[in-house]
């Protein structure tokens, strides 16, 4: 059976919320990851400081 698009949607706001989570704590731990929570090249698709809002 597939998934409901709230069950989606739940999902998408759990992983989200768990991503938040890891990133809050590197960035506590001072733990810097170029591309992910720290600069990277400038065009990066992984350069993502809409993350630290």
């Amino acid at each position: 059976m597939k998934p409901t698009v709230e069950e989606l949607e739940r999902k998408i706001d759990e992983l989200a919320s768990n991503q938040r989570k890891i990133l809050d704590a590197l960035k506590a731990a001072d733990i810097l990851i170029p591309g992910l929570n720290s600069p990277s090249e400038e065009g990066s698709v992984y350069d993502r400081p809409d993350l630290w809002k």
